[in-house]
């Protein structure tokens, strides 16, 4: 006869399956007090030193675009490097605002693209400016895009912070930089991946009494050849020069070698009986010494010798191309 399940044996059952208990209580399970929540993605850090680069690099062009975007507009403009901060590419899309102005780098020298962004009230203001207004903030009901006009000034204006940005790059590394397109709606853009990461480098932008913010944004895998260029310096620096990187790329170029047994010569007739199992006479000693040729210059003389059942030489002199011929001559004379 089967065993019946005790009261107490039920209780327990119904207590792991959460039902409630034979009293009408229900089983409370212990709550999340004291549990926190872990972010898995590890925010990558770029090198101090890239780090200086790069904030050199955006301090140029902040001169020379505070420079050249005063001339364009006729006023005063101030601006101010501020801190850099590195996010993913998903992250940054939700920090930015419906409604901005992206144009997409293409940076020659990074072998990839970067972002250079315009918030919507530096954009607008900048085109109030050009139209002879007093860059005042221009607030707009259900604003999705930029009309036509708008859009040729601005890109006036982006034409011209390509061309410092250009400069401030070749400071550090000789680059071009190209426009590669332009995007309003930042859930649209596909540059990248959600989960590149990227340096965010932004910069205060003051024009009279109005401030608005641009930012550029390059992702970390695109800032390897600054990387590189970075370690470069450094072997130089360390008394290591160009010249002994040349001589270690040569120290490492393979090089073709032949060994020459001998030779004989023969008549057309004599080639054309030539058949399996034949032996040439190729007028040499056994203990002849053979000649080793690099790339078909000879420069080595060796003896055959086997090496576990290998064949092989030992070199046993060592000579220029014209050691050999002078020394060849005199033997056959």
């Amino acid at each position: 006869m089967s065993k019946i399940l005790t009261e107490q044996e039920i209780e327990v059952l119904r207590q792991s399956l959460g039902e409630p208990n034979l009293n009408g209580k229900v089983h409370e399970e212990s709550g999340d007090k004291g549990i926190e929540t872990y972010d898995f993605v590890v925010k990558k850090h770029l090198p101090p030193k890239l780090l200086t680069v790069l904030t050199m690099i955006f301090h140029r062009f902040t001169l020379n675009f505070r420079g050249s975007l005063s001339l364009k507009l006729r006023k005063v403009v101030r601006m101010e490097l501020l801190d850099n901060e590195t996010l993913t590419f998903g992250d940054l899309v939700d920090a930015l605002p419906s409604i901005c102005w992206i144009n997409i780098l293409n940076v020659e020298a990074l072998n990839g693209f970067c972002l250079f962004v315009l918030d919507s009230d530096l954009a607008l203001s900048l085109v109030d400016l050009l139209c002879g207004g007093s860059g005042a903030r221009i607030k707009r009901k259900n604003f999705t895009s930029f009309a036509l006009l708008e859009q040729s000034l601005i890109k006036k204006v982006v034409e011209l912070a390509i061309e410092d940005l250009k400069e401030a790059f070749n400071s550090v590394i000789v680059t071009d930089l190209q426009l590669q397109g332009i995007e309003f709606n930042p859930q649209l853009l596909t540059v990248f991946s959600p989960d590149e990461f990227m340096i965010v480098i932004s910069i205060k932008v003051s024009i009279e009494d109005t401030n608005s913010n641009m930012f550029f944004a390059l992702p970390h895998n695109s800032l390897r050849p600054l990387k590189e260029l970075l370690e470069k310096t450094k072997r130089k620096a360390s008394g290591k020069s160009w010249a002994d990187d040349i001589i270690q790329d040569l120290l490492d170029v393979e090089v073709e070698v032949t060994v020459e047994l001998g030779g004989l010569d023969l008549t057309v007739d004599e080639l054309l009986e030539l058949k399996e199992g034949d032996m040439l006479d190729i007028n040499k000693n056994i203990s002849d010494k053979i000649v080793l040729k690099i790339e078909g210059v000879p420069c080595f003389e060796g003896h055959p010798v086997e090496i576990k059942g290998n064949k092989g030489i030992r070199i046993s002199n060592i000579f220029g191309g014209e050691e050999y011929e002078s020394d060849n001559s005199k033997r056959e004379d």
